[in-house]
């Protein structure tokens, strides 16, 4: 046996006893209990709520699955609003949600007509702010979502092509109607 070999399983049999005797070849870490079971739903503001249900609809095929007007001070209060001003909402979702896979988080939308809109939120190549999001969905063909977000008027970010990871095929980067990125994926 070459001195190299050896050296591999005598690694390699050091770890095993390590990791029988209670140790972690990764570092000795102690068990943590996870708070979070899964993503109930991803929630933003906008101050149009019909455009922004219109748009989720037609481009990326999402339903509103509920609706309404929000009254309850604290859900107020959660969204920035202490006045007395009216807040609508609206909770969309993927076909596969719809259809019963609920291991998907669902997106809300609140209605605030006096939101500040971010600085040239309908410009592609604005500058991002603290506190912005990316919203990354996956889709199984992004040739029409791009054909639909054409149609939509949404400006294109960039067209990131392949993305030389495993964890994708393509994606491209568009805003939706509240200026919010989305990087849309195909596997």
């Amino acid at each position: 046996m070459s001195a190299l070999k050896h050296r591999g399983l005598l690694s390699l049999a050091c770890c095993v006893l390590f990791v029988f005797a209670g140790g972690s070849v990764l570092g000795a870490q102690e068990e943590v209990e996870r708070p979070l079971a899964k993503m109930g739903s991803v929630g933003f503001v906008t101050d149009d709520l019909d455009a922004t249900i219109h748009f989720y609809e037609t481009v990326l095929g999402f339903s509103v699955v509920g609706a309404t007007d929000v009254t309850a001070s604290k859900t107020r209060q959660v969204v920035g609003v202490t006045s007395g001003e009216a807040v609508r909402y609206a909770a969309l979702a993927p076909d596969s949600w719809v259809k019963g896979d609920k291991s998907l988080a669902i997106l809300s939308f609140f209605e605030v007509p006096s939101a500040s809109s971010r600085p040239n939120r309908g410009n592609a190549s604005h500058p991002s702010f603290v506190g912005d999001a990316i919203l990354g969905l996956s889709v199984n063909n992004l040739d029409q979502v791009v054909a639909r977000a054409q149609v939509a008027g949404a400006p294109l970010v960039a067209d990131l092509g392949d993305s030389g990871t495993t964890r994708t095929s393509r994606s491209i980067s568009i805003l939706d109607p509240n200026g919010l990125r989305l990087e849309i994926y195909e596997y």
